[in-house]
């Protein structure tokens, strides 16, 4: 499906000095700062399977979001024995390659802004488990270890989560679908703000290197442990 393909193809940009969750080309998600007509940049080619995605299944705006995910530790190997790894998770909006073939698609933009809100959906779900996993363990290194594991399983639950939101509001085109899926998705957030994305978060990406000097980006991460 396409939103789904859409998930996929988003890039990783840096940004600018001091606490800003928005660069010229992504903005990351936020709970007050609501996707608008304006941010989808992208020029649509007007091809074929545009028009028919517009015609058939009503998807004439188009948002590309992704989740963003990075793991910092300690540049010295000395304070790797006492200070924590930072993992980061930020959802991303991909301003330059999200379109509109309409000049004022209201429900569209809402429609997408489900897509880009069920990103924060998995980003809490996977921050909530590497706590879970920290609070077992009790160690340094155990949100190294696991890291690339709940990435892997947030990105496996997001892909589920688009399919199904998609097949019914686009494709089954259910009566009510989008308004429940909306319903669903606020009920989520409204009982996970201890999970939300911080505008630190956002700003890791931005910036596009860890927030404090002492930390380098793991060069290195151990791949995904899960077998599901």
């Amino acid at each position: 499906m396409l939103i789904l393909f859409s998930v996929n193809i988003c890039i990783l940009v840096s940004g600018q000095d001091g606490i800003i969750t928005e660069s010229d080309t992504h903005i990351f998600w936020q709970p007050n700062n609501k996707l608008t007509q304006d941010d989808f940049l992208g020029k649509a080619s007007l091809d074929n399977q545009q028009i028919r995605l517009c015609d058939s299944a009503g998807v004439c705006t188009m948002a590309c979001t992704g989740l963003f995910a990075v793991l910092d530790i300690p540049k010295r190997k000395s304070d790797r024995r006492h200070l924590f790894e930072k993992a980061y998770f930020a959802p991303a909006f991909d301003k330059i390659n999200s379109y509109s073939l309409l000049c004022n698609d209201s429900i569209g933009v809402y429609k997408q802004q489900i897509v880009f809100d069920l990103v924060e959906v998995v980003a809490r779900m996977a921050r909530k488990e590497l706590i879970s996993i920290q609070d077992s363990i009790k160690g340094i290194g155990a949100v190294a270890l696991f890291f690339k594991s709940v990435e892997a399983r947030a990105n496996k639950n997001l892909d589920k989560f688009i399919d199904t939101y998609t097949f019914s509001v686009f494709i089954l085109k259910e009566e009510g679908a989008w308004e429940k899926w909306r319903t669903q998705v606020d009920e989520f957030l409204d009982t996970t703000n201890e999970y939300a994305t911080t505008p630190e978060d956002c700003y890791r990406f931005v910036k596009n290197a860890p927030l404090s000097k002492k930390y380098i980006m793991a060069p290195l991460v151990v791949d995904n442990l899960y077998n599901d």
